[in-house]
């Protein structure tokens, strides 16, 4: 019985590691002053992401297949000017040269604010956005992240900004999406920030990212894994 009990626990908590279990989920750069978080949205198969750093300037983040030489980055870069308007654009690199603005925007940030040192984004984009300067995700997809930002510089024109202050890129590839995550709230949270002078019609906005929001799982799959937690409760018993 008692190896039998051992079993149960073991797959008890291989249930509980599929349900919460996302791995990298979140990490953390440059010492600490560059932190992103991102989450899968199943039921609109969009990415949720939430960028925090320190630093008044721009920040820039993305993804690549191919790290070095700044070729084929899929990049954001985003912040609030001194004056408190807040921008947001999306960019792919050619090289080592200032990033090109992409013709489709296919990134929706959802708020981008400054305070006390600290810029944060938080932005959505869809898994495939049908954009050859984008890249594309799927269940699986490996990619580096990228990052970079000013210390104090804005990069409100997208054509003309100052270089970065500090960049990097991570050492190995990371996969973003896997096959059994739990799916986010669609129960809308907290209103988007309008990046124009003039106040927007209220709308529905989309859910932060895991990191700042609570869960639901996935019923179909919890059903599944409870009927087989029943299952081996009734083969043990």
């Amino acid at each position: 019985m008692s190896h039998k009990l051992s079993l149960l626990a073991v797959f008890v908590l291989c249930f509980h590691h599929g349900i919460d279990g996302f791995r990298d989920t979140s990490l953390s750069f440059d010492n600490g002053n560059f932190n992103v978080s991102w989450m899968y949205n199943r039921a609109r198969d969009e990415l949720y992401f939430e960028v925090t750093v320190k630093t008044k300037g721009w920040v820039g983040f993305g993804f690549t297949f191919t790290p070095h030489n700044m070729s084929n980055y899929d990049i954001i870069i985003g912040g609030q000017t001194r004056r408190g308007k807040p921008y947001f654009n999306d960019f792919f690199t050619t090289g080592f040269s200032t990033p090109v603005l992409d013709l489709k925007q296919s990134y929706t940030v959802d708020r981008a604010t400054e305070h006390d040192g600290i810029t944060s984004l938080h932005f959505h984009r869809p898994m495939n956005t049908n954009d050859s300067q984008d890249i594309q995700f799927n269940v699986g997809t490996r990619v580096f992240l990228v990052w970079a930002y000013h210390f104090v510089d804005d990069a409100s024109d997208p054509s003309s900004f100052s270089m970065h202050s500090r960049r990097n890129h991570t050492s190995e590839s990371h996969q973003l999406v896997f096959e059994t995550v739990p799916t986010m709230l669609t129960n809308h949270e907290y209103s988007r920030t309008v990046l124009t002078s003039s106040p927007e019609p209220s709308s529905p906005a989309a859910p932060r990212p895991a990191k700042s929001f609570g869960l639901q799982v996935d019923f179909s799959f919890l059903t599944i894994s409870f009927v087989t937690v029943l299952h081996v409760l009734s083969i043990l018993v």
